[in-house]
């Protein structure tokens, strides 16, 4: 097991030149223990990446990125209304009331 921290998680989510080394550190022990807040400061990276203009909107979609910009291949459960109708129109299938 290894410990990582959140700017090498953060590598594992945007297209930076050492994606694939990590990649590879993940495919050998798949098994990830981060610090409780470590989620937090992704966001917040995420967030100040997409106002500094490095990242687009779209670029800090979750769910794009957790389905690997294939939406086909991920369903999303979502309550909110808005969210529901822009997940429809990337193409997830949306479950939910």
């Amino acid at each position: 097991m290894k410990f990582w921290d959140s700017s090498a998680l953060l590598s594992l989510l945007v297209d930076e030149p050492s994606r694939d080394r990590l990649l590879a550190f993940l495919e050998e022990d798949s098994e990830v223990l981060a610090w409780w807040g470590t989620p937090v400061e992704i966001v917040c990276a995420l967030s100040r990446r997409e106002r500094e203009g490095l990242l687009t909107a779209e670029g800090v979609a979750a769910a794009l990125i957790a389905s690997d910009h294939d939406p086909r291949s991920l369903e999303l459960v979502c309550m909110d209304e808005r969210l529901k109708s822009a997940a429809r129109r990337e193409g997830f299938t949306v479950l939910g009331a």
